[in-house]
Order: C-alpha cells, then sequence, then structure tokens
C-alpha cells in the first residue's frame, strides 16, 4: 500500500502565513489593492491568502515577498515558529491505504488504553505525556489551550506533552483509543 504523506503545510501552516503577509503589507502601509497590483495577482487572491484559505503557487509567493521586501525564507520561518497546536486528523481527510495520523509525535514509544466511558459527564485530565486520540464509536469533547474540540467517530488528536486540559465523552456509548507516548513529559519536540 501506499502511505500518503502529509502537506508540508497544513491549514495552521497557512494560517500563520497568511497572518506574516498581512502584518507586512501592514507594516508597509499598502492595501490589499496596492499588494495585488504590486505583485501582478488579484486582489481576492490576497485576501484569500491573509485569511489562511489558499495555497498559493511558489510563483505567486515569490511575487507577494517581493512586493513586500521580504524572502520566502522569512515566510516558512513564520509558518513553523508558533508554538505547536493541537495535530487533527479528520476522518473526512483519510484516504485509502496507510495514513500518517499524527506528524508532530517524535519517539513514539506508546502506551494504549481503550476507554468505553459510561458517564458521558465526567472529565478525564490530558496524560503529562505527549498523548493521541482516536475516536472509534460517538463523540468526545477535548479542551486543550484553552479551545474546544469535538471529535466525531473516525476524527483524531495529538496533543504534546505537559498541555493541560480534558476530555469527555458526548454520551455513554463512545469508544476512545487514547495511545500516550511514554517519557515525553515535559520535553521539548525538536525538528
Amino acid at each position: 500500500m501506499a502511505v500518503r504523506h502529509p502537506p508540508l503545510f497544513g491549514p495552521r501552516e497557512l494560517r500563520r502565513i497568511g497572518h506574516q503577509v498581512r502584518q507586512s503589507r501592514e507594516r508597509e502601509r499598502m492595501t490589499q489593492n496596492q499588494l495585488a497590483n504590486a505583485a501582478g495577482i488579484s486582489p481576492r487572491a490576497i485576501r484569500e491568502l491573509e485569511a489562511g484559505r489558499s495555497n498559493p503557487a511558489l510563483a505567486t509567493m515569490v511575487a507577494i515577498v517581493d512586493s513586500l521586501g521580504l524572502t520566502l525564507d522569512e515566510l516558512v520561518e513564520a509558518a513553523r515558529s508558533a508554538p505547536p497546536g493541537p495535530d487533527i486528523t479528520r476522518a473526512a481527510d483519510v484516504g485509502e491505504g496507510e495514513t500518517p495520523l499524527v506528524r508532530t509525535l517524535h519517539e513514539p514509544r506508546m502506551n494504549s488504553r481503550m476507554y468505553r466511558p459510561g458517564d458521558a459527564a465526567s472529565d478525564i485530565p490530558h496524560p503529562a505525556n505527549a498523548v493521541f486520540y482516536h475516536v472509534l464509536k460517538g463523540a468526545i469533547a477535548v479542551d486543550v489551550a484553552g479551545e474546544s474540540i469535538t471529535l466525531l467517530r473516525g476524527d483524531s488528536l495529538h496533543i504534546e506533552a505537559g498541555v493541560e486540559g480534558h476530555w469527555r465523552a458526548r454520551d455513554g456509548k463512545s469508544q476512545i483509543l487514547v495511545v500516550e507516548a511514554a517519557g515525553t513529559a515535559g520535553r521539548a519536540t525538536q525538528d
């Protein structure tokens, strides 16, 4: 079976690139229309990029960074320098064959547990180590880094070591696979 590799830049990185482009454009005191004219692209393309809703071609990015006095390296660094957030894999995004479900987990010595919570209301704290949740049946609510996320059947979520929060089943019929990376507590990930 062929292994599908995740894209170099996912939605989170594209939002960071868009944010960096907007900050640079505002620092240069340019409007979106002025940047579009300088780069030779449509104003809509600039709006979509700044909103993190597009993945422009390399030639488009070169035209934009040239117009802003930036380099591509600066944009890539901005996309990768922000602290890691949750790494969500939605069931709808998984194709045929093997698909990597977690892109950010390093040194994967893992312990797994299957939860079939009968009480939908009880909160279960995240382990101190890096953890991977995969919903096999039902739905769960996950609170992480001040954000509440609902995961449905087939969805997955990875959380780095040391992130505080908890999760709970949305109903008494949920079935959740929890995989904890042993020995990662307090360890920062390295690229």
